[in-house]
């Protein structure tokens, strides 16, 4: 048979040295164990403070490079406004040097004679129009030829309508220096 041994002696009683022992090495478990604990939170609250930064300067960077694109556009605007200004002195310039000339033309025009087009193309003038005549045609021509302000005045085409009027073109190039001030 097997015997079951039972010890009923009571326990050795702990020495001052164990119990000094235990509690010393208690002390250092629970310091080391609240020193892991704040070292965690402190790597928690790190990261988060990273997390966040970053968040800031990715926000400050899509920012600028808004306030960049924006720059860009608004550079472009510039350079087309200048181009624009540009065109429109040289607009200005042209007009100021054919507007006497454009005087002098509609003073040119005999009565019964209407003018439909008037196109300018590097200085040449192309008139086109209706006349009750073609004396009134032939009279426009000469008193264009006797202001001397084009070179080269031709007539590109005559032609009556069916109402007994007259078609014209009128071809006026060649601007005279003194003319064109």
């Amino acid at each position: 048979m097997s015997t079951l041994g039972i010890n009923l002696l009571p326990k050795e009683k702990a020495t001052p040295q164990q119990k000094e022992f235990f509690s010393k090495f208690g002390k250092i478990l629970l310091i080391g164990f609240l020193v892991y604990i704040l070292v965690v939170v402190i790597l928690f609250v790190s990261a988060f403070y990273l997390k966040n930064q970053s968040q800031k300067i990715a926000s400050e960077i899509s920012q600028t490079e808004a306030k960049i694109k924006e720059a860009k556009k608004k550079e472009m605007q510039a350079t087309g406004l200048k181009l624009r200004t540009e065109e429109v002195k040289n607009f200005l310039s042209s007009r100021f040097e054919i507007s006497p000339i454009m005087d002098d033309l509609w003073q040119q025009i005999p009565a019964g004679t209407n003018l439909t087009l008037l196109e300018i193309k590097n200085k040449t003038i192309l008139v086109s129009g209706t006349s009750k005549n073609a004396i009134n045609v032939n009279d426009f021509l000469s008193n264009i030829k006797k202001q001397q302000t084009f070179n080269n005045v031709s007539l590109g085409s005559l032609s009556r309508l069916k109402n007994g009027e007259y078609n014209f073109s009128l071809e006026l190039g060649g601007l005279n220096e003194k003319s064109g001030q």
